[in-house]
């Protein structure tokens, strides 16, 4: 009996769910306040160049985040854009009132920053849960539809100069800051995959695109990047001046330097939700579990009306029921 497929978009879908909902630098953290237009905050200083930039044309955002001590109910609740905001007296007015998009696009940057190596070890991880022979279904908002295996993958790896946001989060009580964007060039990599016997990339997947703004969404609407390489080049376009290839063809890379029993646990909890996706689904734009909307070609889920419309852009590609629409 054949093995029946793996979709990249899919299971792309839940890594970056299961990632970012429990991600350890965030964990259990509140949003206290958004940072001016002019990069400047109300309740904490920074040094003026901290999170300064060569580039004019460079744009800044900055949030302050403050852990909690989570209650017996709440210490196992995934951490969501709808959960990011306590409703206490220490919340600026700055980070009140933001709407759902709003608060989904900081969830996304401070949570991406410096995760393009995390992603890829999360994909290794996942993929080793499997035989390398494996098949694996690559779609795109573009139109790329083929099939190959998990084992042909490779590791692209690059120089982003010039960026065009600077993204600063800082977590209390740790006093932890994460700064996307404040160096003229900093590493960046993607995992590229390509039809049997084809000798360059068709697609690449980048899990962490988000930590450069909005500018970082997908082009078929999702919250990562999974497109052809032209059309990713034309995202790295958005978000920086210039995009120097470094490294190419690599298959594996070594340990994480501080999450590797995180993304184990985020692996095998993807790969269960993926084999029981028909008794369990999954919202096909954000991974969380539980929606209440289904396309009427009966394939994928959506938590709302608005996360439908959010990736229509790839899901009409290959809806079955969009003519009848």
């Amino acid at each position: 009996m054949a093995t029946e497929a793996l979709g990249l978009h899919e299971i792309s879908t839940l890594l970056n769910y299961e990632r970012a909902s429990t991600e350890p630098r965030f964990r259990h953290a509140k949003l206290r306040e958004v940072a001016s237009v002019n990069g400047a905050f109300e309740t904490i200083r920074f040094p003026p160049d901290l999170w300064g930039s060569p580039q004019t044309d460079t744009h800044k955002r900055g949030f302050v985040f403050d852990t909690v001590r989570p209650t017996v109910f709440d210490k196992d609740k995934p951490d969501l854009p709808s959960n990011m905001v306590a409703e206490t007296s220490t919340v600026t007015a700055s980070a009140k009132g933001l709407t759902e998009g709003e608060l989904e696009l900081i969830y996304r940057e401070a949570r991406d920053h410096d995760g393009c190596y995390t992603a890829i070890t999360l994909f290794q991880h996942f993929f080793d849960l499997f035989p390398a022979s494996t098949p694996l279904r690559v779609r795109t908002a573009s139109g790329a539809d083929f099939e190959t295996t998990i084992s042909i993958r490779t590791i692209l790896e690059f120089d982003m100069q010039g960026p065009r946001q600077v993204t600063l989060s800082t977590v209390f009580p740790q006093n932890q800051t994460y700064i996307t964007g404040s160096d003229y060039s900093s590493p960046h990599a993607v995992l590229g995959f390509a039809c049997p016997g084809a000798e360059n990339i068709w697609v690449v997947a980048d899990l962490a695109s988000m930590q450069f703004g909005s500018k970082g969404r997908g082009s078929g609407g999702e919250l990562f990047q999974l497109e052809t390489m032209d059309k990713w080049h034309e995202f790295t376009e958005r978000v920086a001046h210039i995009l120097v290839p470094t490294k190419r063809d690599a298959t594996r890379i070594g340990p994480h330097a501080w999450g590797d029993p995180w993304l184990k646990k985020c692996a095998k909890r993807v790969k269960a939700r993926w084999e029981n996706r028909e008794a369990e689904p999954w919202c096909g734009y954000c991974g969380a579990p539980a929606p209440t909307k289904r396309c009427p070609c009966k394939g994928p889920w959506y938590c709302s009306p608005a996360h439908q419309k959010l990736v229509w852009k790839y899901h009409k590609r290959f809806c079955t029921a969009t003519a009848k629409k």
